[in-house]
């Protein structure tokens, strides 16, 4: 109880060499928390003060209630502290601090009114930290401090301060805001700083900008705004992976663009100054750049071996050898596989039935071959788009070599599955029940002697039937997951591409304060008779919280291409029931 009575105290760094004046800032009675953003300068008008209070307040820009919270004093001599209230104080309680010039040691701070009796905490904290930072594991409220506070209450006190801090940004610590008041805070004197290195940048970023609003603009004049937008033609788009990925990138590029735009005007100058943002932002451009560069570079190796040639002759070759190969293995099918005992008339009406879809994909093949290097060589030349758009344009591809064992896949599954459904009724049948279609249950049923006649005998051919379409159903399913296999890791690398904070990484790796995972309190060596004084220093996050909080945000037009992240226990399920597994949508119930 004794440490929720303690009234902490947030007092900026820039603050101190301050000449006397009255606090400024944002006070709560309940959490016993006090936090300074500014002192207002002597001399100064009361009126003047008052109505830059009020302008703050019906500016509806921050939730803090900003007030004056105490005053003071940097002088050169040991004069007694001041005892009387401040007349612009509103409240019962305030609080009042003194300096002296070239004084090494923490303020003098002494509460005054209400407080006057609880035991103060002076937390000096470095306001430019706070404007330039964000807590990237704001959500873990345990661990803020260090990883090692457990004190829930503490921990919303640093939330609010920097919440606050951030708040009063464009009123406060804003220099255009005050008319005639003199305000001293973090931004006095660096506010408008402008350094040369940041000139290049921002050029580059500028044309950057114009050159995507430009390329914008252009597909919008192409393809009907309208028309790009429709529910039926995204639906069509989407069926492609490289569709996908293209409409992914337009999507982030139009929020680049149009996101200022959306903000309301109230919240916009709040909004552009956010270092969420900002970083938002940072990670979409970066991660754009970088996919081009890389999608760059490997068109380039590619070109500059000659590789699409090269390609185009061997992966002849190779589907000339697995045509040869499939066809062996299904006339191996048709014998006597591995000594097994099946239906020879089924048996063989599967394998011819096979064979006729590899001589129909073998004629498929020879129709691609005269153009097999030019589509290898646009793959190639799409890494111009991006190593995504490359990736994506493979998968693409590689699902359209693999259309045979796609469809053999799903032809052995389906007849799997009716066998196995036709099982389960006729061992319902034995029992004396049924299925419920409308109340989706197994209930009891009566019937006949024909009736049970009639599921003896289904149930004997569909049971002596099954070995043989569970073997073709494993061989092809093997086969099958051999691909989404290749097909899930070129979709795995291409999401990583998407979503990967490139520029939260960087901005972590040159050790930024835009990215705060908590904050450190140092003790301050103090007077005799003086309140404990604690430094806050901000210490950055992570990089595994950088990697999960500043991770870009997914659309959901690859919903559909993505295998949805079930157990083993449930693909093994699937696959033992004869569901089909596709490579869009592993929980897909068709």
């Amino acid at each position: 109880m004794e440490v929720r009575r303690v009234t902490r105290v947030f007092f900026p760094y820039s603050c101190l060499s301050s000449v006397d004046g009255v606090l400024i800032g944002w006070r709560d009675q309940k959490r016993h928390l006090v936090c300074v953003v500014g002192v207002i300068t002597r001399p100064f008008d009361e009126q003047k003060i008052t109505a830059y209070l009020r302008k703050i307040t019906l500016a509806r820009e921050t939730r803090f209630p900003i007030s004056v919270l105490g005053t003071w004093e940097n002088g050169s001599n040991n004069i007694a502290a001041s005892t009387c209230k401040c007349e612009l104080v509103e409240d019962c309680s305030w609080i009042e601090m003194r300096t002296f010039v070239h004084n090494q040691d923490p303020p003098l701070c002494t509460a005054k009114g209400v407080w006057r009796d609880d035991p103060l905490m002076l937390i000096l904290y470095d306001q430019t930290k706070l404007l330039n930072s964000r807590l990237e594991n704001s959500n873990d409220k345990n661990s803020l401090l260090n990883g090692k506070s457990k004190c829930a209450n503490v921990v919303s006190d640093v939330d609010c301060i920097f919440d606050m801090v951030n708040s009063v940004k464009t009123t406060v610590l804003c220099k255009d805001y005050a008319d005639d008041i003199h305000i001293i805070h973090s931004q006095t004197h660096h506010g408008n700083a402008f350094k040369m290195w940041t000139f290049p940048i921002v050029i580059i970023y500028s044309l950057l900008i114009m050159s995507i609003s430009v390329c914008l603009k252009l597909s919008q004049l192409l393809f009907c705004n309208r028309l790009v937008q429709s529910k039926t033609v995204q639906r069509f788009v989407r069926l492609p992976a490289t569709g996908c990925q293209l409409i992914e990138r337009y999507c982030h590029i139009q929020y680049i663009i149009t996101v200022d735009k959306q903000l309301k005007d109230e919240q916009r100058l709040q909004h552009k100054t956010s270092p969420k943002l900002f970083i938002s932002k940072g990670n979409l451009l970066s991660s754009i750049l970088l996919d081009v560069f890389l999608g760059v570079v490997v068109m380039m190796w590619l070109f500059h071996n000659d590789y699409p040639k090269l390609v185009s002759c061997n992966l002849l070759h190779v589907l000339d050898v697995v045509g040869n190969e499939l066809q062996k293995l299904l006339h191996w099918l048709m014998g006597v596989p591995a000594g097994l005992k099946l239906n020879s008339q089924l048996d063989e009406f599967l394998g011819k039935f096979f064979l006729y879809h590899v001589y129909l994909w073998i004629g498929y093949l020879n129709i691609l071959r005269p153009f097999m290097e030019t589509i290898l060589w646009s793959i190639g030349l799409s890494g111009c788009l991006g190593l995504s758009v490359f990736l994506s344009l493979s998968m693409d591809f590689l699902s359209m070599l693999t259309f045979h064992i796609y469809c053999f896949y799903v032809y052995a599954a389906r007849l799997y599955c009716l066998q196995l459904s036709g099982l389960s009724s006729c061992w319902r049948l034995f029992r004396g029940k049924k299925w419920n279609v409308l109340r989706q249950r197994v209930d009891s049923c009566q019937y006949d002697v024909d009736q049970l006649f009639l599921g003896t005998i289904l149930f004997t051919v569909l049971l002596f039937l099954l070995p043989t379409t569970a073997l073709y159903y494993v061989v092809f399913t093997s086969f099958r997951l051999l691909v989404l296999i290749l097909d899930s890791v070129l979709a795995k690398t291409v999401t990583t591409l998407n979503t990967f904070p490139v520029f939260s990484v960087l901005l972590r790796l040159f050790h930024s304060d835009m990215l705060a995972g908590g904050v450190r309190f140092n003790v301050i060596q103090r007077m005799e008779g003086q309140p404990l004084c604690l430094s806050m220093q901000v210490e950055p996050a992570p990089y595994s919280v950088v990697l999960t909080e500043g991770k870009i945000e997914q659309l959901d037009t690859w919903r559909d291409h993505q295998i949805h992240n079930s157990s083993i226990g449930g693909l093994s399920r699937r696959l033992l029931l004869g569901h089909l597994v596709y490579p869009w949508g592993g929980d897909s119930k068709k």
